[in-house]
């Protein structure tokens, strides 16, 4: 009998370091998706750089981290929300802009209206 309860808490003991080994990895994966933002966010140069910023940050909404750190994330997604769309009504509007030919007996006032 004290020897299967040896070799129970032998068993339990590697089934504690195993899940404290995927736990310490889970929350350096999360760690490093949370920097990984703020760089993306630093080096990004196009449009698509930051609407795979705000994919990222909806990744780590997910996560179950720091109040702080959600609200921060919360934050971020809010003010590119904000840029992304108005980087698409800048977009449209380039768009209708350049599919308006010349007119040359337009005169100036007319399409500044």
């Amino acid at each position: 009998f004290e020897k299967s309860l040896g070799n129970d808490a032998k068993r339990l003991r590697t089934q504690l370091d195993e899940w404290i080994v995927k736990l310490n990895q889970a929350k350096q994966q999360m760690q490093a998706d949370m920097m990984n933002i703020w760089d993306d966010l630093a080096n990004a140069e196009t449009f698509e750089d930051i609407e795979s910023v705000i994919m990222c940050i909806n990744a780590v909404l997910d996560y179950h981290i720091a109040e702080k750190d959600i609200q921060d994330f919360k934050d971020l997604k809010t003010t590119l929300d904000a840029f992304a769309s108005d980087m698409s009504v800048l977009k449209a509007a380039s768009n209708r802009h350049k599919a308006i030919p010349d007119l040359p007996n337009i005169s100036p006032e007319l399409v500044r209206e």
